[in-house]
Protein backbone atom coordinates (compact mmCIF):
# COMPACT_ATOMS: atom_id res chain seq x y z
CA UNK A 1 0.00 0.00 0.00
CA UNK A 2 2.86 2.02 0.81
CA UNK A 3 4.39 1.71 -2.45
CA UNK A 4 1.50 2.66 -4.56
CA UNK A 5 0.93 5.85 -2.47
CA UNK A 6 4.72 7.30 -3.02
CA UNK A 7 4.23 6.41 -6.96
CA UNK A 8 1.23 8.64 -7.36
CA UNK A 9 3.20 11.28 -5.09
CA UNK A 10 6.07 10.34 -7.76
CA UNK A 11 3.58 10.57 -10.54
CA UNK A 12 1.37 13.93 -9.80
CA UNK A 13 5.13 15.82 -9.33
CA UNK A 14 6.23 14.68 -12.42
CA UNK A 15 3.12 16.06 -13.97
CA UNK A 16 3.18 19.58 -12.17
CA UNK A 17 6.69 19.55 -13.33
CA UNK A 18 5.90 18.94 -17.29
CA UNK A 19 3.06 21.45 -16.83
CA UNK A 20 4.95 24.08 -15.29
CA UNK A 21 7.56 23.76 -17.99
CA UNK A 22 5.00 23.95 -20.93
CA UNK A 23 3.83 27.21 -19.51
CA UNK A 24 7.21 28.76 -19.35
CA UNK A 25 7.93 27.48 -23.02
CA UNK A 26 4.55 29.32 -24.41
CA UNK A 27 5.48 32.59 -22.03
CA UNK A 28 9.15 32.55 -23.50
CA UNK A 29 8.14 32.53 -27.58
CA UNK A 30 6.66 35.72 -27.15
CA UNK A 31 9.49 38.59 -27.89
CA UNK A 32 9.00 42.18 -27.11
CA UNK A 33 8.52 44.30 -30.25
CA UNK A 34 10.95 45.85 -32.02
CA UNK A 35 11.11 48.58 -35.30
CA UNK A 36 13.12 49.31 -38.15
CA UNK A 37 13.13 52.64 -37.57
CA UNK A 38 14.63 53.32 -33.82
CA UNK A 39 14.35 56.49 -32.96
CA UNK A 40 11.94 59.43 -33.60
CA UNK A 41 10.39 59.55 -37.52
CA UNK A 42 10.58 63.25 -39.20
CA UNK A 43 8.66 63.89 -42.35
CA UNK A 44 7.73 66.67 -44.34
CA UNK A 45 4.33 67.46 -45.26
CA UNK A 46 3.48 65.15 -48.50
CA UNK A 47 6.21 62.98 -47.72
CA UNK A 48 5.84 58.89 -47.46
CA UNK A 49 8.36 57.27 -44.80
CA UNK A 50 10.08 53.97 -45.82
CA UNK A 51 8.51 50.54 -45.10
CA UNK A 52 8.73 50.27 -41.19
CA UNK A 53 9.34 46.43 -40.19
CA UNK A 54 8.07 44.63 -37.25
CA UNK A 55 9.63 42.10 -35.15
CA UNK A 56 8.43 40.15 -31.92
CA UNK A 57 4.93 40.04 -30.54
CA UNK A 58 3.64 36.35 -31.52
CA UNK A 59 4.97 37.35 -34.54
CA UNK A 60 2.09 37.02 -36.46
CA UNK A 61 -1.31 39.51 -35.73
CA UNK A 62 0.32 43.33 -35.25
CA UNK A 63 -2.50 45.67 -34.29
CA UNK A 64 -0.94 49.48 -35.34
CA UNK A 65 -2.38 52.72 -33.28
CA UNK A 66 -2.60 56.29 -34.50
CA UNK A 67 -2.87 58.68 -32.08
CA UNK A 68 -3.42 61.34 -34.08
CA UNK A 69 -4.54 60.93 -37.65
CA UNK A 70 -5.40 64.25 -39.10
CA UNK A 71 -1.02 64.51 -38.71
CA UNK A 72 0.06 61.56 -40.43
CA UNK A 73 -1.91 58.41 -42.28
CA UNK A 74 -0.63 54.97 -41.75
CA UNK A 75 -0.70 52.25 -44.76
CA UNK A 76 -0.12 48.57 -43.23
CA UNK A 77 0.89 45.11 -44.57
CA UNK A 78 1.13 42.10 -42.81
CA UNK A 79 4.35 43.21 -40.30
CA UNK A 80 5.42 46.64 -42.70
CA UNK A 81 3.84 49.57 -42.25
CA UNK A 82 4.09 53.19 -43.87
CA UNK A 83 3.81 56.85 -42.77
CA UNK A 84 2.49 59.58 -44.97
CA UNK A 85 2.68 63.02 -43.52
CA UNK A 86 -0.23 65.17 -43.82
CA UNK A 87 -0.01 68.34 -41.98
CA UNK A 88 2.75 69.81 -39.41
CA UNK A 89 2.23 68.90 -36.20
CA UNK A 90 2.83 65.14 -33.64
CA UNK A 91 1.59 61.89 -33.10
CA UNK A 92 2.55 58.40 -31.79
CA UNK A 93 2.12 55.28 -33.66
CA UNK A 94 1.62 52.21 -31.09
CA UNK A 95 1.85 48.46 -32.03
CA UNK A 96 0.58 45.82 -29.76
CA UNK A 97 0.61 42.04 -30.60
CA UNK A 98 0.58 39.57 -28.06
CA UNK A 99 0.41 42.10 -24.98
CA UNK A 100 3.84 44.04 -26.17
CA UNK A 101 3.48 47.31 -27.37
CA UNK A 102 5.97 49.69 -29.10
CA UNK A 103 5.97 53.29 -29.62
CA UNK A 104 7.28 55.68 -32.21
CA UNK A 105 7.15 59.43 -32.32
CA UNK A 106 6.31 60.85 -35.76
CA UNK A 107 6.63 64.87 -36.25
CA UNK A 108 5.93 66.51 -39.68
CA UNK A 109 7.46 69.53 -40.42
CA UNK A 110 6.24 71.91 -43.70
CA UNK A 111 9.09 72.24 -46.30
CA UNK A 112 10.90 75.18 -47.07
CA UNK A 113 8.82 77.02 -49.47
CA UNK A 114 9.92 76.83 -53.46
CA UNK A 115 9.49 78.73 -56.53
CA UNK A 116 10.35 76.12 -58.46
CA UNK A 117 12.82 76.52 -61.49
CA UNK A 118 13.39 80.12 -61.04
CA UNK A 119 15.97 81.49 -59.55
CA UNK A 120 17.01 84.85 -57.81
CA UNK A 121 17.29 87.26 -58.87
CA UNK A 122 14.29 87.20 -61.50
CA UNK A 123 14.61 89.54 -64.13
CA UNK A 124 11.55 91.40 -65.73
CA UNK A 125 10.75 94.53 -68.25
CA UNK A 126 8.16 97.44 -66.84
CA UNK A 127 4.83 95.41 -67.76
CA UNK A 128 5.66 92.05 -67.88
CA UNK A 129 3.64 89.97 -65.84
CA UNK A 130 5.10 86.26 -64.74
CA UNK A 131 3.22 83.36 -62.98
CA UNK A 132 5.20 80.89 -61.01
CA UNK A 133 3.77 77.62 -59.38
CA UNK A 134 4.67 77.48 -55.11
CA UNK A 135 5.25 74.48 -53.56
CA UNK A 136 6.49 73.51 -50.08
CA UNK A 137 4.78 75.10 -46.87
CA UNK A 138 1.88 73.74 -46.24
CA UNK A 139 0.97 72.59 -50.06
CA UNK A 140 -2.38 74.41 -49.40
CA UNK A 141 -2.25 78.06 -48.30
CA UNK A 142 0.49 80.86 -49.28
CA UNK A 143 0.70 84.44 -48.65
CA UNK A 144 3.18 87.37 -50.66
CA UNK A 145 4.28 90.37 -49.86
CA UNK A 146 6.45 93.03 -51.71
CA UNK A 147 9.01 95.14 -50.72
CA UNK A 148 7.81 98.14 -53.15
CA UNK A 149 4.16 97.70 -54.40
CA UNK A 150 4.76 100.59 -56.63
CA UNK A 151 7.48 98.94 -58.39
CA UNK A 152 6.23 95.23 -58.37
CA UNK A 153 2.77 94.24 -57.43
CA UNK A 154 1.74 90.50 -56.55
CA UNK A 155 -0.85 88.47 -55.90
CA UNK A 156 -1.56 84.63 -54.97
CA UNK A 157 -4.58 82.28 -56.56
CA UNK A 158 -3.98 78.79 -55.11
CA UNK A 159 -0.70 77.92 -55.66
CA UNK A 160 0.47 80.25 -58.13
CA UNK A 161 2.19 83.86 -57.58
CA UNK A 162 1.62 86.19 -60.03
CA UNK A 163 3.92 89.16 -60.42
CA UNK A 164 3.57 92.42 -62.46
CA UNK A 165 6.44 94.79 -63.27
CA UNK A 166 5.18 98.40 -63.18
CA UNK A 167 8.50 100.48 -62.94
CA UNK A 168 11.96 100.32 -63.21
CA UNK A 169 13.45 99.47 -60.02
CA UNK A 170 14.34 96.01 -57.44
CA UNK A 171 12.16 94.78 -55.38
CA UNK A 172 12.00 92.00 -52.81
CA UNK A 173 8.84 89.39 -52.93
CA UNK A 174 8.37 87.05 -49.58
CA UNK A 175 6.41 84.25 -49.92
CA UNK A 176 5.22 82.59 -46.66
CA UNK A 177 3.43 79.51 -45.65
CA UNK A 178 2.90 77.12 -42.61
CA UNK A 179 5.79 79.08 -40.89
CA UNK A 180 8.26 78.64 -43.82
CA UNK A 181 9.38 81.66 -45.34
CA UNK A 182 11.00 82.41 -48.84
CA UNK A 183 12.44 85.63 -50.90
CA UNK A 184 12.91 86.11 -54.72
CA UNK A 185 15.05 88.85 -55.69
CA UNK A 186 13.43 90.99 -58.97
CA UNK A 187 15.17 93.33 -61.17
CA UNK A 188 13.11 95.25 -63.33
CA UNK A 189 14.16 97.16 -66.21
CA UNK A 190 12.49 99.56 -68.51
CA UNK A 191 11.73 98.16 -72.50
CA UNK A 192 14.18 99.86 -74.63
CA UNK A 193 12.83 101.09 -78.14
CA UNK A 194 14.08 99.21 -80.96
CA UNK A 195 13.04 101.08 -84.42
CA UNK A 196 11.00 104.20 -85.10
CA UNK A 197 9.42 105.29 -88.23
CA UNK A 198 8.21 108.56 -89.02
CA UNK A 199 4.75 108.18 -90.76
CA UNK A 200 4.61 110.85 -92.93
CA UNK A 201 4.65 111.64 -96.91
CA UNK A 202 7.81 113.28 -98.57
CA UNK A 203 6.03 116.17 -100.00
CA UNK A 204 4.57 119.35 -98.08
CA UNK A 205 3.30 122.73 -98.54
CA UNK A 206 4.17 125.54 -96.34
CA UNK A 207 2.52 125.68 -93.44
CA UNK A 208 2.34 124.57 -89.68
CA UNK A 209 2.17 120.14 -89.12
CA UNK A 210 2.59 117.95 -86.46
CA UNK A 211 4.66 115.05 -87.15
CA UNK A 212 3.93 111.71 -85.84
CA UNK A 213 6.02 108.44 -85.70
CA UNK A 214 5.90 104.56 -84.98
CA UNK A 215 7.75 103.40 -82.13
CA UNK A 216 8.36 99.67 -81.79
CA UNK A 217 7.67 97.35 -79.56
CA UNK A 218 4.45 99.06 -78.35
CA UNK A 219 5.13 98.37 -74.93
CA UNK A 220 8.70 100.72 -74.86
CA UNK A 221 8.49 102.13 -71.55
CA UNK A 222 9.92 105.70 -72.59
CA UNK A 223 8.30 106.72 -75.43
CA UNK A 224 9.33 110.32 -75.88
CA UNK A 225 11.37 111.25 -78.76
CA UNK A 226 13.29 114.44 -79.68
CA UNK A 227 13.01 115.83 -83.33
CA UNK A 228 15.37 117.89 -85.27
CA UNK A 229 15.99 119.82 -88.79
CA UNK A 230 19.00 120.08 -90.64
CA UNK A 231 17.58 122.85 -92.68
CA UNK A 232 15.76 125.21 -89.77
CA UNK A 233 15.78 128.17 -92.27
CA UNK A 234 13.05 125.41 -94.82
CA UNK A 235 11.64 123.08 -91.69
CA UNK A 236 11.29 124.65 -88.31
CA UNK A 237 11.10 122.42 -85.28
CA UNK A 238 8.30 124.46 -83.30
CA UNK A 239 8.07 121.28 -80.32
CA UNK A 240 10.99 119.10 -80.12
CA UNK A 241 8.88 116.87 -78.24
CA UNK A 242 5.75 116.48 -79.99
CA UNK A 243 6.87 117.26 -83.61
CA UNK A 244 5.53 119.97 -84.46
CA UNK A 245 7.35 121.85 -87.27
CA UNK A 246 6.69 124.95 -89.63
CA UNK A 247 7.86 124.43 -93.22
CA UNK A 248 8.46 127.99 -94.95
CA UNK A 249 7.51 128.33 -98.48
CA UNK A 250 11.27 127.37 -99.84
CA UNK A 251 9.98 125.83 -103.07
CA UNK A 252 12.34 123.20 -104.25
CA UNK A 253 14.56 123.17 -101.10
CA UNK A 254 14.66 119.68 -98.50
CA UNK A 255 15.20 119.44 -95.15
CA UNK A 256 16.08 116.28 -93.30
CA UNK A 257 14.10 115.41 -89.74
CA UNK A 258 15.87 113.44 -87.55
CA UNK A 259 13.47 111.88 -84.56
CA UNK A 260 15.55 110.28 -81.69
CA UNK A 261 14.70 108.28 -79.15
CA UNK A 262 15.41 109.37 -75.29
CA UNK A 263 15.19 106.01 -73.10
CA UNK A 264 19.17 105.53 -73.84
CA UNK A 265 18.74 103.12 -76.90
CA UNK A 266 20.11 105.70 -79.00
CA UNK A 267 17.82 104.74 -81.94
CA UNK A 268 17.66 107.67 -84.86
CA UNK A 269 14.92 107.51 -87.83
CA UNK A 270 15.36 110.30 -90.38
CA UNK A 271 13.15 111.88 -92.81
CA UNK A 272 13.27 114.14 -95.63
CA UNK A 273 10.82 116.85 -96.71
CA UNK A 274 10.08 118.39 -99.24
CA UNK A 275 8.62 121.97 -99.73
CA UNK A 276 6.34 121.81 -103.03
CA UNK A 277 3.06 123.01 -104.23
CA UNK A 278 0.50 119.86 -104.04
CA UNK A 279 -2.09 118.90 -105.94
CA UNK A 280 -5.45 120.59 -104.52
CA UNK A 281 -8.17 120.01 -107.29
CA UNK A 282 -8.44 117.90 -110.31
CA UNK A 283 -11.48 117.93 -112.62
CA UNK A 284 -12.09 116.40 -115.50
CA UNK A 285 -13.48 118.51 -118.73
CA UNK A 286 -16.37 115.83 -119.55
CA UNK A 287 -17.47 116.48 -116.15
CA UNK A 288 -18.60 113.71 -113.81
CA UNK A 289 -19.65 111.34 -115.98
CA UNK A 290 -19.37 111.03 -119.73
CA UNK A 291 -20.97 108.03 -122.62
CA UNK A 292 -19.24 106.30 -124.96
CA UNK A 293 -19.83 103.80 -128.02
CA UNK A 294 -18.21 100.20 -127.72
CA UNK A 295 -14.66 100.38 -129.60
CA UNK A 296 -13.14 103.57 -128.84
CA UNK A 297 -9.49 103.43 -128.11
CA UNK A 298 -6.98 105.49 -126.29
CA UNK A 299 -9.47 108.43 -125.92
CA UNK A 300 -7.44 111.03 -123.66
CA UNK A 301 -9.22 112.52 -120.51
CA UNK A 302 -8.63 116.02 -120.51
CA UNK A 303 -8.35 117.19 -117.18
CA UNK A 304 -7.17 119.92 -115.10
CA UNK A 305 -5.03 120.69 -112.64
CA UNK A 306 -4.57 123.05 -110.02
CA UNK A 307 -2.94 124.98 -109.12
CA UNK A 308 -1.13 124.68 -112.34
CA UNK A 309 2.65 125.37 -111.32
CA UNK A 310 1.97 122.21 -108.67
CA UNK A 311 5.53 120.75 -108.17
CA UNK A 312 4.08 117.28 -109.03
CA UNK A 313 1.41 116.75 -111.73
CA UNK A 314 1.94 113.04 -112.35
CA UNK A 315 -1.42 111.04 -111.45
CA UNK A 316 -2.28 107.44 -111.13
CA UNK A 317 -5.20 106.22 -112.90
CA UNK A 318 -7.28 103.35 -112.10
CA UNK A 319 -10.89 101.79 -113.42
CA UNK A 320 -13.58 99.97 -111.53
CA UNK A 321 -13.81 97.66 -114.37
CA UNK A 322 -11.48 97.24 -116.80
CA UNK A 323 -13.21 94.61 -118.69
CA UNK A 324 -15.45 97.22 -119.54
CA UNK A 325 -13.09 100.74 -119.66
CA UNK A 326 -9.60 100.16 -119.91
CA UNK A 327 -7.05 103.10 -118.75
CA UNK A 328 -3.55 103.38 -118.85
CA UNK A 329 -0.68 105.76 -117.34
CA UNK A 330 -1.59 108.16 -119.10
CA UNK A 331 -5.01 108.86 -118.25
CA UNK A 332 -5.95 107.24 -121.79
CA UNK A 333 -9.46 104.86 -122.30
CA UNK A 334 -10.08 102.21 -124.02
CA UNK A 335 -13.97 100.97 -124.54
CA UNK A 336 -14.55 97.05 -124.42
CA UNK A 337 -18.21 96.09 -124.04
CA UNK A 338 -21.39 97.32 -122.76
CA UNK A 339 -21.69 98.88 -118.88
CA UNK A 340 -19.99 101.34 -116.36
CA UNK A 341 -17.09 101.77 -114.81
CA UNK A 342 -15.59 104.27 -112.49
CA UNK A 343 -12.19 106.46 -113.66
CA UNK A 344 -10.28 107.28 -110.65
CA UNK A 345 -7.07 110.10 -110.90
CA UNK A 346 -4.75 110.30 -107.72
CA UNK A 347 -2.31 112.57 -107.55
CA UNK A 348 1.27 111.46 -106.54
CA UNK A 349 2.80 113.99 -104.71
CA UNK A 350 1.32 112.92 -101.53
CA UNK A 351 -1.82 115.40 -101.13
CA UNK A 352 -3.89 112.42 -101.62
CA UNK A 353 -6.38 114.50 -104.24
CA UNK A 354 -8.57 112.68 -106.38
CA UNK A 355 -11.24 112.97 -109.05
CA UNK A 356 -13.35 110.31 -110.69
CA UNK A 357 -15.72 110.12 -113.56
CA UNK A 358 -17.89 107.82 -114.58
CA UNK A 359 -17.74 106.75 -118.18
CA UNK A 360 -21.05 104.74 -119.68
CA UNK A 361 -20.57 102.26 -122.69
CA UNK A 362 -23.67 101.87 -124.28
CA UNK A 363 -24.98 100.49 -127.36
CA UNK A 364 -27.34 103.92 -127.87
CA UNK A 365 -29.75 101.50 -129.49
CA UNK A 366 -32.81 103.75 -131.51
CA UNK A 367 -34.27 99.91 -133.00
CA UNK A 368 -35.93 96.58 -131.94
CA UNK A 369 -37.17 93.95 -134.23
CA UNK A 370 -38.66 90.86 -133.82
CA UNK A 371 -36.70 88.38 -135.08
CA UNK A 372 -39.88 85.64 -136.24
CA UNK A 373 -41.95 88.51 -138.24
CA UNK A 374 -42.06 89.62 -142.01
CA UNK A 375 -41.73 93.58 -141.43
CA UNK A 376 -44.39 94.24 -139.72
CA UNK A 377 -46.69 91.41 -139.67
CA UNK A 378 -46.39 87.58 -138.74
CA UNK A 379 -48.07 84.85 -139.68
CA UNK A 380 -48.12 81.15 -137.42
CA UNK A 381 -50.51 78.23 -136.74
CA UNK A 382 -51.95 77.23 -133.68
CA UNK A 383 -49.77 76.12 -130.64
CA UNK A 384 -46.45 77.49 -128.92
CA UNK A 385 -44.21 79.66 -130.48
CA UNK A 386 -41.09 80.90 -128.65
CA UNK A 387 -40.34 84.39 -129.95
CA UNK A 388 -36.93 86.96 -130.07
CA UNK A 389 -35.98 90.30 -130.63
CA UNK A 390 -32.58 91.94 -132.15
CA UNK A 391 -31.11 95.29 -131.14
CA UNK A 392 -30.33 97.68 -133.04
CA UNK A 393 -28.13 101.15 -134.05
CA UNK A 394 -29.58 102.81 -136.67
CA UNK A 395 -28.92 100.17 -139.43
CA UNK A 396 -26.00 98.77 -137.31
CA UNK A 397 -26.63 95.39 -135.69
CA UNK A 398 -25.92 95.19 -131.73
CA UNK A 399 -27.24 91.97 -130.80
CA UNK A 400 -29.87 89.40 -131.88
CA UNK A 401 -31.60 86.18 -130.37
CA UNK A 402 -32.47 87.92 -127.11
CA UNK A 403 -35.90 86.20 -125.52
CA UNK A 404 -35.04 87.48 -121.97
CA UNK A 405 -32.06 89.33 -121.04
CA UNK A 406 -29.18 90.71 -123.48
CA UNK A 407 -25.85 89.07 -123.24
CA UNK A 408 -24.24 92.01 -120.69
CA UNK A 409 -27.16 91.73 -118.77
CA UNK A 410 -28.17 95.22 -118.82
CA UNK A 411 -30.70 95.29 -121.61
CA UNK A 412 -34.60 93.24 -120.75
CA UNK A 413 -37.21 92.08 -123.04
CA UNK A 414 -40.55 92.75 -121.89
CA UNK A 415 -43.86 90.37 -123.90
CA UNK A 416 -47.15 91.53 -124.09
CA UNK A 417 -50.30 91.20 -126.22
CA UNK A 418 -51.03 94.98 -127.04
CA UNK A 419 -54.59 94.26 -128.00
CA UNK A 420 -55.65 91.36 -126.30
CA UNK A 421 -59.02 89.81 -127.24
CA UNK A 422 -61.95 88.74 -125.02
CA UNK A 423 -61.77 84.94 -125.83
CA UNK A 424 -57.58 84.61 -124.84
CA UNK A 425 -57.06 83.94 -128.96
CA UNK A 426 -53.11 83.91 -127.38
CA UNK A 427 -50.73 84.59 -124.57
CA UNK A 428 -47.28 85.05 -123.42
CA UNK A 429 -45.72 82.99 -121.42
CA UNK A 430 -47.28 79.25 -120.42
CA UNK A 431 -45.10 78.91 -118.62
CA UNK A 432 -43.02 80.42 -115.42
CA UNK A 433 -39.46 81.60 -116.84
CA UNK A 434 -41.12 81.40 -120.31
CA UNK A 435 -42.04 84.46 -120.72
CA UNK A 436 -41.04 84.68 -124.61
CA UNK A 437 -43.29 82.42 -125.54
CA UNK A 438 -46.34 83.22 -127.14
CA UNK A 439 -49.12 80.18 -126.83
CA UNK A 440 -51.75 80.57 -129.27
CA UNK A 441 -54.73 78.33 -129.04
CA UNK A 442 -57.22 79.93 -131.49
CA UNK A 443 -57.20 81.21 -134.79
CA UNK A 444 -57.71 85.23 -134.79
CA UNK A 445 -55.67 88.23 -135.63
CA UNK A 446 -53.64 89.58 -132.32
CA UNK A 447 -50.98 92.41 -131.88
CA UNK A 448 -48.23 92.03 -129.76
CA UNK A 449 -45.41 94.12 -128.51
CA UNK A 450 -41.93 93.60 -127.41
CA UNK A 451 -39.72 96.33 -125.45
CA UNK A 452 -36.75 96.35 -124.81
CA UNK A 453 -35.41 98.20 -121.80
CA UNK A 454 -31.77 99.13 -121.40
CA UNK A 455 -31.04 99.91 -117.82
CA UNK A 456 -28.07 101.89 -118.21
CA UNK A 457 -30.04 104.49 -120.17
CA UNK A 458 -33.03 103.58 -118.17
CA UNK A 459 -34.54 103.93 -122.22
CA UNK A 460 -37.82 101.83 -123.29
CA UNK A 461 -37.67 101.26 -126.97
CA UNK A 462 -40.81 99.12 -128.25
CA UNK A 463 -41.64 97.05 -131.34
CA UNK A 464 -45.37 96.01 -132.68
CA UNK A 465 -46.45 93.33 -135.35
CA UNK A 466 -49.58 92.24 -136.00
CA UNK A 467 -49.81 88.42 -135.84
CA UNK A 468 -52.30 86.04 -137.56
CA UNK A 469 -53.10 82.77 -136.14
CA UNK A 470 -54.23 80.30 -138.48
CA UNK A 471 -55.13 76.14 -138.03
Amino acid sequence: MKKIISFLGIATMLFTFMASCSKNAETSSVLPITLSVNTDLTLEIGQTSEVITIQGGDGNHFRIINTNASVAQIKQENNTFTVEAIRTGETTIVVNSAGKSKSLKVIVAAPAVSFGEITSPLALKVGESKVIPLSGGDQKEFSATSSDAQTLEVSISEKNLTIKALKAGNATITVSSAGKIAQLEVSITNVLIESIKIDEPQNFKPGNYRLSATILPENATQKTLIWESDAPNVVQIINQNTGEIFIKPRYGQSATISVKSTDGSQIIAQHTISVVKLVEKITFTWGKTQKLDIGNKNIKLDRIIEPADATNQVLEWESSHPDVVSVDDQGRISTHKEGSAIITAKATDGSHTHETIEIKVILAINKVTIDQAQGETMQIKKGQHPLSISIWHNDELKESGITDKSKSGLGYVRWKIADKPKDNTATFGWKNGEKHILYAPKTGVITIEATYHDTLENDYISKKIIVTITE
